[in-house]
């Protein structure tokens, strides 16, 4: 009766979005066989929409994907939150894969009152050359650009100890060796946003196809983690799932039954 229950579970898990190939053995079979994270249609296109939002000519983008509205997020929101409330009013925040100030951006209103006050601190890590172009362009007293977590530390005598992964974790050859890193550096809440997962078993390495209807073409390597396990690895590791918020906000995607994108909030269990 059990096996049974467990085959009709597994013909109701739909195969992943059309825009999906694989899964593949390895991350480097994945690279092998798409353009890569360092593709330069996609940074292009996201200065070109990113210097136009600064400037005011649009409202907002994500993903190279230009809106008419902010598209705020509610894990965001609320990570923004707990962090003020854990720093004593304070946001000292690294944003791992912000690429250049998009969460800053569509939450601006949000962290004004942060702003006015010298209360915020909005430290994105990302690769060298869209910190350069960050630094070049959108730099400022509150948005900082790093190219690696030692090049932060440098300049403070410890890491902030609330991090951001907003669509970024996915991107990472070995994410469970970064995270690794980063809590035994201290941190006490983590925010994963806009996360690949699944209900199956183990986690799975696709790669990814922009939209057909975008101006650029590109693909690159992306994991899929399966959500339980992504769970269980956190707790192990001291943190407590906090919340967790279906995207786009509202949605019930059902875990067992296909492939979905959520976000969760972890904080070490002493918090």
């Amino acid at each position: 009766m059990l096996a049974g229950g467990r085959k009709i579970r597994r013909l109701l898990v739909k195969p992943p979005p059309a825009n999906f190939a694989g899964p593949y053995s390895s991350w480097q079979d994945a690279v092998a066989h798409s353009d890569g994270w360092d593709s330069s249609a996609i940074l292009e296109k996201t200065l070109d929409l990113s210097l136009k939002m600064r400037d005011g000519l649009i409202v907002f983008q994500q993903d190279a994907i230009e809106y008419d509205r902010i598209i705020y997020s509610e894990t965001i929101l609320a990570f923004l939150a707990m962090a003020s409330g854990m720093n004593g009013g304070k946001l000292d925040i690294v944003d791992f894969g912000g690429s250049l100030g998009t969460n800053f951006a569509q939450n601006r209103k949000i962290l004004r009152p942060f702003i006015d006050k010298g209360k915020c601190a909005w430290n994105i890590v990302e690769r060298q050359l869209t910190v350069d172009l960050g630094r070049k362009h959108f730099e400022d007293a509150n948005l900082r650009f790093f190219g690696a977590l030692d090049d932060l530390k440098a300049q403070r005598p410890e890491l902030p100890t609330s991090f951001l992964f907003s669509g970024s974790l996915q991107c990472i050859d070995e994410p469970f060796a970064l995270l690794d890193r980063i809590i035994n550096g201290g941190i006490n809440l983590i925010a994963f946003d806009r996360l690949f997962v699944s209900p199956k078993a183990q986690h799975e390495i696709f790669i990814q196809r922009t939209d057909p209807n975008m101006q650029y073409r590109a693909t690159y390597p992306t994991w899929c983690f399966s959500r339980n396990l992504f769970v269980e690895t956190m707790t192990s590791k001291g943190f407590a799932l906090v919340e967790d918020f279906a995207i786009p906000p509202g949605a019930h995607h059902g875990p067992n039954t296909r492939y979905y994108w959520c976000g969760m909030i972890f904080a070490r269990h002493k918090h």
